[in-house]
C-alpha cells in the first residue's frame, strides 16, 4: 500500500510540500504485489545513487526524483514519456492523461 500524505509544489522557482488539498486527495492505496516489487527494486537503485551523489544528495523524501534526490523537473518527465510511446509505437497522449 502507499499513502499519498503531500504534494509537491512549485511556485516561483520554491519548491513545497504541502498536504492535500481535499480529504478525499489524503488516501491510502492498495498496490498489485508486483508494483510493490518494482519500487523495491527501485528503492535499491536509489540508494545506489545516494552513494554515487555523496554530499550533493539532498533527502526529500520523494520515491522518483533526480540523481541528487531533487524533484523530477515536469518536462523531464515528458519528454520520458513521450519516448516510451515512441518506442512502443504508441499514439501520442499527455503523460497527466494517465490518471484517468
Amino acid at each position: 500500500m502507499v499513502a499519498i500524505r503531500r504534494t509537491l509544489v512549485r511556485l516561483k522557482g520554491a519548491i513545497t510540500f504541502p498536504e492535500p488539498k481535499t480529504e478525499r486527495s489524503r488516501r491510502v492505496l492498495w498496490l498489485p504485489q508486483t508494483t510493490i516489487s518494482a519500487l523495491r527494486a527501485h528503492n535499491a537503485r536509489q540508494v545506489v545513487e545516494r552513494l554515487i551523489a555523496g554530499p550533493l544528495w539532498q533527502d526529500t523524501g520523494l520515491v522518483f526524483a533526480t540523481e541528487t534526490g531533487q524533484p523530477l523537473r515536469d518536462t523531464r518527465v515528458t519528454k520520458a514519456f513521450q519516448r516510451v510511446l515512441r518506442t512502443a509505437s504508441l499514439r501520442h497522449q499527455r503523460f497527466h492523461d494517465l490518471r484517468h
